[in-house]
């Protein structure tokens, strides 16, 4: 896939003092845009973008195993719908507590999520590792 691709944050200072604008591999371009959709509420930006799983963020009556498939769902379609570049075949994701190594009383979810698939002009294989703490438990 011919292209230029630049890197999230977008290099604006570099652009406005006119130096070498940094870019990045077509792989990264995909992932640092399938962790905007991730880490992106629907409405956050606008109407639809991002994952609708964020709004079971706090939901404590949602079983583990449920919310994991909700997850899953949520990051597939978004991907299909944002994110046309890449093909998810599998997507696996864990949500562990784990506790802050600043304040060993304090604990929080972290989510792991896993994907793979293909980038759908080169049929290249893709994949991607992205973790981040979620709602602390306290």
């Amino acid at each position: 896939m011919a292209g230029t691709f630049y890197p999230i944050p977008f290099p604006c200072m570099e652009i406005m003092q006119q130096r070498p604008v940094s870019r990045i591999t077509l792989e990264e371009s995909i992932e640092q845009h399938i962790r905007l959709i991730i880490t992106t509420a629907c409405t956050e930006i606008r109407d639809s973008y991002g994952c609708d799983w964020w709004k079971d963020e706090f939901d404590i009556s949602i079983e583990k195993y449920c919310l994991i498939m909700r997850i899953e769902y949520s990051i597939k379609m978004a991907i299909r719908q944002y994110e046309k570049r890449v093909e998810v075949d599998r997507i696996i994701t864990d949500i562990r507590e784990e506790q802050s190594t600043i304040n060993s009383q304090f604990v929080k979810k972290r989510i792991y999520i896993y994907i793979a698939g293909h980038i759908v002009e080169t049929r290249q294989p893709f994949q991607c590792n992205i973790s981040f703490f979620i709602s602390p438990l306290s």
